[in-house]
């Protein structure tokens, strides 16, 4: 017994909806579930070397000003 979970969606974190996705290897920038890619102002250092992570932010255009992110996968 046990729960195969092969897909999931975070509806909500602090009360916003975060971006989902792959982190680059330079840590700047975000592929989204979507497709789309977010450039990533103020990245927590700690957050960088992460392969999967949401970020909480301020969205203008493409580029997002981080306020708040975590991590969902490691390589």
């Amino acid at each position: 017994g046990g729960i195969d979970v092969e897909r999931y969606v975070i509806l909500e974190i602090e009360g916003e909806q975060p971006f989902v996705g792959a982190l680059d290897p330079t840590g700047t920038r975000l592929v989204t579930e979507d497709g789309s890619t977010l450039m990533l102002e103020h990245l927590p250092e700690p957050i960088r070397g992460a392969t999967r992570i949401w970020v909480i932010g301020d969205r203008r255009e493409n580029v997002v000003a981080v306020r708040s992110a975590g991590v969902l996968t490691r390589e």
